[in-house]
């Protein structure tokens, strides 16, 4: 599963026209975010973990946060594919910390699931120095990196995933969950590409899977009362993960109310926005903005 790093312009959404008076000078380039390197967001097993922080240029800052999530089938990818998304949307006012974890076949679940729940206990406790809301934050994922953040999402303060990373104090509670094209019912991928399946195994450890290891996997399972919100994105033709899955999430929230939107992106495959991706940056966007408020 490759990642999925949501390349749309969202600058562009804060233009506004109209008028039939004189054409408006050019506008000026936007202040660009400030970007720190290389952070040690968690230290687990003798490892340090890296983020990237992206920070609203001055006047812009919404007091919100944003942990990205990259995808790359639990084996491959980082925290830079995140850094055009995490560019624009610190434009519009969120701090962003984009974020790597340990991966497959070194580790097997849930460690990665562990790893981010550590790198968020980090981020809150840098919510006073980043001028952050500290329960205001959003987690936002594509592919594998769905399928983490929607785990992260689901299972909030559960001493099964918490793990031994440090910082070990904090809440890993979020206050929503941006997801694309991620696989979300571990036992229902009989439909899916050869790739995709081995990526499962790989990131359980085994070439058979018993039906409880796929179902304890399986973010599906963690819907209840009371789960954050979530924007659900999934191509209408995504060759590596069923659209199937999409609409399994989906339901699982209805059963129990859950607050969510589910978006089938049309002519859309695992890793693009369709004909019209400036619509799925709108709802992006309105969405961050009604579940941070």
């Amino acid at each position: 599963m490759r990642r999925c790093a949501l390349l749309l312009s969202l600058m562009t959404l804060l233009a506004c026209g109209g008028g039939t008076g004189p054409a408006p000078a050019a506008p000026a380039e936007p202040p660009a975010p400030r970007i720190t390197r290389g952070l040690t967001v968690c230290q687990v097993d003798g490892e340090r973990l890296l983020g990237d922080l992206y920070q609203p240029p001055s006047g812009a800052h919404r007091r919100r946060a944003l942990l990205f999530v990259h995808g790359g089938g639990w084996s491959t990818g980082s925290r830079a594919d995140y850094e055009a998304l995490a560019r624009n949307l610190a434009g519009l006012g969120y701090t962003g910390l984009s974020v790597d974890y340990r991966l497959a076949p070194a580790v097997h679940h849930p460690a990665p699931l562990e790893d981010l729940k550590c790198a968020l206990r980090w981020l809150r406790s840098q919510a006073a120095a980043w001028e952050v809301d500290g329960e205001k934050v959003a987690v936002i994922g594509g592919s594998a990196g769905a399928h983490l953040a929607a785990l992260l999402a689901y299972t909030p303060d559960d001493p099964r995933f918490e793990g031994r990373g440090l910082p070990r104090e904090g809440s890993t509670r979020v206050a929503a969950a941006v997801l694309h094209g991620g696989p979300y019912d571990l036992s229902a991928l009989a439909g899916a590409s050869a790739q995709a399946l081995g990526t499962v195994q790989a990131l359980l450890g085994t070439r058979s899977p018993t039906a409880l290891q796929l179902q304890e996997a399986s973010p599906t399972h963690y819907v209840r009362y009371g789960t954050v919100p979530s924007l659900i994105l999934h191509g209408e033709l995504d060759p590596v993960v069923p659209l199937e899955q999409a609409y399994r999430l989906a339901a699982a929230g209805v059963q129990v109310n859950a607050p969510g939107r589910l978006i089938v992106i049309p002519g859309a495959g695992h890793a693009d926005f369709g004909r019209d991706p400036d619509a799925i940056g709108r709802a992006l966007v309105e969405f961050l903005a009604q579940s941070l408020p």
